[in-house]
């Protein structure tokens, strides 16, 4: 028996259009680690679990992705994300430009 979880219940998304200038390529795995460590030492490992964070996407070659995380938790994943210098030997910033919450809306 599946037991399902009640609308009122489940984590509303959002999605988080940025981009990254940088001095070289970063691949996603890498992004992927410096962001969940900057916003586990911003949140907390509890945190981090609660906010649902995934990189759905990342282009290495125009430096632009998005981030889905929990509505709840854009303001913190955005300032964990202006948190990060350095991934590797790169320096980097990071901008978010676009917040959404659906997909469609952030192709706009």
């Amino acid at each position: 028996m599946k037991f399902k979880v009640l609308p009122s219940l489940r984590l509303k998304k959002r999605y988080i259009a940025f981009r990254m200038l940088s001095s070289g390529p970063v691949s996603k795995t890498n992004l992927k680690d410096a962001l969940q460590a900057s916003i586990r030492d911003w949140v907390g490992v509890k945190g981090l679990g609660e906010s649902g964070f995934t990189l759905l996407r990342w282009n290495e070659r125009t430096g632009e992705g998005i981030i889905r995380c929990g509505h709840l938790w854009v303001d913190d994943i955005k300032l964990a994300m202006a948190l990060l210098h350095q991934i590797g030997d790169e320096k980097v910033i990071l901008a978010s430009y676009r917040v959404s919450g659906t997909l469609k809306g952030l192709e706009k």
